[in-house]
């Protein structure tokens, strides 16, 4: 694929239009198992390009006034991201987790803060990320 066009993809993606990011969304767990790939491969693209706008994005469609369809993939997607990636969203994402009916976004982001906790070093605490585990 050429540089230029990924760029100019990855950019439409990330940038303020919802429909590039919605439709990448729809595209990135497709029925058709011929369009995961490239789905999939984009989305490493930008977790290894710009970590920090796409956790942005995927947060961002966790709110309410989007379809289910699309906050249940973000939700999933969000644990894919890099811990550093995570980490600057982690406020957001207890947040998202207190706001959230009970059922999959819930159990999505539970697995998120999981792998935070997971991977935080042991001389360094993070005690926002407990209750909404105790909550749940």
């Amino acid at each position: 694929m050429d540089s230029e066009l990924i760029q100019f993809q990855m950019e439409a993606i990330l940038g303020p239009d919802s429909q590039p990011f919605q439709t990448f969304i729809s595209n990135h767990w497709p029925s058709s198992e011929e369009k995961r790939p490239k789905a999939e491969w984009m989305f490493n693209m930008m977790k290894q390009k710009d970590p920090e706008s796409i956790a942005l994005k995927l947060v961002d469609y966790l709110g309410p006034s989007h379809d289910i369809y699309y906050r249940e993939r973000c939700a999933g997607l969000l644990h894919n991201l890099s811990v550093s990636a995570q980490a600057i969203i982690k406020s957001m994402i207890v947040d998202r987790i207190s706001l959230e009916e009970p059922g999959f976004i819930i159990q999505e982001l539970l697995i998120t803060v999981w792998t935070l906790i997971d991977s935080v070093p042991a001389d360094k605490t993070w005690p926002e990320l407990l209750p909404p585990l105790y909550s749940h």
